[in-house]
């Protein structure tokens, strides 16, 4: 399945309160087989066509 990635400034720390969105994100692609430097940060992650709550991933 295709994953929607957003990007946030990784020195931002803090919570993401419901339904919230992420200033200065943006839509990014990630191949987490391969991953460098260039790519860390957090990425929320949410499965194209499904409703269940985003996965959180930091690099």
């Amino acid at each position: 399945m295709p994953l929607t990635t957003q990007t946030n400034d990784p020195s931002s720390v803090g919570t993401i309160p419901d339904n919230a969105n992420i200033s200065g994100s943006a839509t990014a692609n990630l191949n987490i087989n391969s991953v460098s430097l260039t790519d860390a940060g957090a990425y929320i992650c949410i499965v194209s066509g499904e409703s269940s709550a985003p996965a959180i991933l930091t690099i």
